[in-house]
């Protein structure tokens, strides 16, 4: 009879080399055995799947840290050489809390250097568009979802080709880099590493958006950081819906750097604001004829806060550097500007029934703490009247303060013009949004009354062969319930060397040196104008009694 003794340490030394062979076995399996079989199951069932030559390079497994890498996948075209599908490495780390929970869930998830070729075709289809194209299934009872929690995802060194044939373009992605903490539908205790993030080069321009995610006991904290240099915008225009492409670009550069701040409180409310800086550059807008309408050479965009989900708009600043603005009225009396605008579809016939209202929607609060544009230009041309109309005004100035819709807030503004002939306008005063309501002064000088015959010259049967206006005003006007009410008052005027001759005469009829003006007032909607004090200096007046009695 064995003693026990003996017979316990024989169990026990039995029971440890059958432990270290079930292990050497699994290692053996895990790190030798599963790999080729994953490696030939997989490229078999992608190939088949995709009906595409799938190649992979390597494939290990660690059945101790339940991690599977995946290196050198490759999918070629369907008919021909040319790559569809790759990347370098794909690594997956599996959590051993995934099987007693009945989930998957993946602490780490990693893909390097991933590319994607893609193609439109010239009949507007895709080198995949076949694998879009499935059999259909007879409906089922929806399947219960599946369970997951996949964290710490990477991808790294991404790249995508886009080869568009109809548009002769070819747009290329590197070094795209994507960052996510984690996506789930079910509670998990995985530490998290990862910032949300997301970066690429794209035709040469850069992007990039950082974030950080702060967790706290009553809300949580997500906040991004977007940043984008040199936007090409003209080179992403062709994909633009053809109804709204009623213009050309021929250049134009896009700059951001803004933050994301979503926060999402325990109770349910949440809040989403976006604060920073947009920027255009070497703006040029043409008509389809490739006539020039629009030049910014620079124009800025301050955002202090932008909350969309409350109908909040904060700007700090909107600022326009020398813009140059062509506007042209043909004879139709349409303007080159009415052009850029989208084609209205024809108006539906009314129906008898009306449709119930919608609830009504919080009105948008916007406020405006700056504006400013400096050194515009305006290149204006009127092709209606018998005789075209054309100037120049430049430069204009116009800055503005504290506007907002908000109720009785009020703003000031301040705007100088000149034109090619030296005459001069300014305006200043106060501007308010709700209700609609503008206050404050005018002033003119060195009006050139000759100048504006075009538009004056089809009423009147003599020509101003000279006469030069100097004038200031207040002036007011109001939004009401009925008619706006529009005054004018404290108005002077000064008419300097005024020359009136008939077109088929050679001496003036009327020349007056000097007409003043003073203390008169206008009410538009009283229709009521008074004077108080009209004063000229040596004027002369011609005037001829026809053998027909007329004068």
């Amino acid at each position: 009879m064995i003693p026990y003794r003996e017979f316990f340490t024989r169990h026990w030394r039995r029971l440890l080399i059958g432990s270290a062979a079930a292990l050497v076995v699994f290692a053996l399996l895990g790190f030798f055995a599963i790999p080729p079989i994953l490696k030939s199951i997989v490229t078999k069932q992608l190939t088949a799947a995709l009906h595409r030559d799938v190649s992979i390079r390597e494939v290990r497994f660690n059945p101790f840290a339940l991690s599977v890498t995946v290196r050198g996948l490759a999918i070629k075209e369907p008919k021909g050489v040319e790559t569809f599908a790759s990347f370098e490495e794909l690594y997956l780390n599996l959590e051993t809390s995934s099987l007693p929970r009945w989930a998957v869930v993946v602490s780490e998830f990693r893909l390097t250097k991933p590319f994607l070729r893609v193609v439109r075709r010239q009949d507007q289809s895709y080198n995949f568009s076949d694998l879009l194209q499935g059999q259909e299934t007879q409906p089922t009872a929806p399947a219960k979802p599946l369970r997951f929690s996949v964290n710490n995802i990477q991808i790294v060194d991404g790249g995508v080709d886009f080869l568009d044939e109809p548009a002769g373009k070819k747009h290329a992605v590197r070094e795209a880099n994507l960052g996510i903490p984690w996506i789930s539908n079910i509670p998990s205790n995985v530490e998290t590493f990862v910032e949300p993030g997301a970066s690429a080069q794209i035709n040469g321009t850069r992007y990039a958006i950082k974030g950080k995610t702060k967790p706290f006991a009553d809300s949580q904290e997500t906040t991004l950081d977007v940043n984008i240099a040199d936007l090409d915008l003209p080179h992403y225009l062709a994909y633009a819906p053809p109804e709204l492409l009623t213009f050309a670009m021929p250049s134009g550069r896009l700059d951001a750097k803004l933050g994301v701040v979503f926060i999402r409180q325990k109770k349910g409310d949440q809040t989403l604001s976006v604060r920073g800086d947009v920027g255009l550059r070497e703006l040029a807008i043409d008509d389809k004829q490739g006539n020039p309408i629009v030049r910014i050479p620079t124009f800025g965009l301050s955002l202090a806060s932008v909350e969309p989900l409350v109908r909040k708009v904060h700007l700090s600043t909107i600022s326009l550097q020398s813009p140059e603005l062509t506007v042209r009225r043909e004879k139709t009396g349409i303007t080159n500007l009415e052009t850029l605008l989208p084609k209205q579809p024809p108006a539906k016939p009314a129906t008898t029934a009306a449709p119930p209202s919608a609830p009504a929607e919080e009105s948008l609060v916007l406020d405006v703490d700056a504006i400013s544009i400096t050194g515009a230009k305006l290149l204006f041309s009127d092709l209606v009247p018998s005789r075209p109309f054309k100037t120049t005004v430049a430069p204009i100035d116009l800055a503005v303060k504290q506007l907002s819709n908000r109720p009785d807030a009020k703003g000031t503004y301040t705007l100088t013009m000149q034109t090619e002939t030296k005459e001069s306008i300014g305006l200043e005063g106060s501007v308010s949004l709700t209700p609609l309501s503008v206050d404050g002064k005018v002033e003119g000088k060195s009006i050139l009354l000759k100048k504006y015959a075009p538009y004056y010259s089809d009423i009147v049967l003599f020509d101003i062969e000279s006469g030069k206006l100097d004038f200031s005003s207040r002036y007011k006007y109001a939004q009401g319930k009925g008619e706006p009410e529009i005054v004018a008052s404290e108005a002077a005027a000064t008419l300097s060397a005024l020359r009136l001759k008939r077109g088929d005469e050679s001496e003036d009829f009327l020349r007056i040196p000097l007409v003043t003006v003073k203390d008169a007032a206008a009410d538009l909607t009283q229709r009521q104008i008074t004077v108080g004090g009209l004063s000229t200096q040596k004027g002369f007046v011609s005037a001829k009694r026809l053998p027909n009695g007329e004068i």
